[in-house]
């Protein structure tokens, strides 16, 4: 029935595991700053394509992060009402908006940052350097199989 012999033989069992553990630590590390964990992601890719001078956008942000775009308009909205994110037209393109953190929207995301990196450090850093860099590079390469 299963090819596993047992759960613990499951890789996408463990993967779930893990992925539940890291997220969990991240939602409730995010909670007192007022933000959901893909509210964090959003503004993160927004201050990420801002320090590499690219237009962030909604589809920009799907394309690297895998968020569908039904979930990023919705928490867009939320952040856009938090006065986080300043949406503006496009000046190329009349259906696309271009998206900048506010001051605020800056300085909570940096804020941020530093909490998410803290849990990511306590989870993969236990790995050791090399192991860590191991891992990154196979979810890397497993990515890259997507079809």
């Amino acid at each position: 029935m299963f090819k596993a012999d047992n759960p613990t033989a499951s890789i996408g069992l463990q993967f779930w595991n893990l992925y539940t553990k890291w997220n969990y630590e991240i939602t409730l590390n995010l909670k007192p700053l007022g933000l959901t964990h893909t509210q964090f992601v959003i503004l993160a890719t927004t201050l990420w394509c801002e320090k590499e001078q690219t237009s962030p956008s909604q589809t920009k942000i799907s394309a690297l992060t895998s968020l569908d775009k039904m979930t990023i308009s919705k928490a867009l909205k939320n952040l856009v009402e938090k006065n986080l994110v300043v949406k503006n037209k496009a000046p190329n393109d009349s259906r696309s908006f271009v998206l900048n953190l506010s001051e605020t929207g800056q300085s909570l995301t940096l804020q941020a940052i530093s909490v998410v990196e803290e849990i990511d450090d306590k989870i993969f850093g236990s790995l050791g350097s090399a192991k860590k860099d191991k891992f990154l590079s196979l979810i890397l390469e497993l990515k890259s199989l997507e079809t």
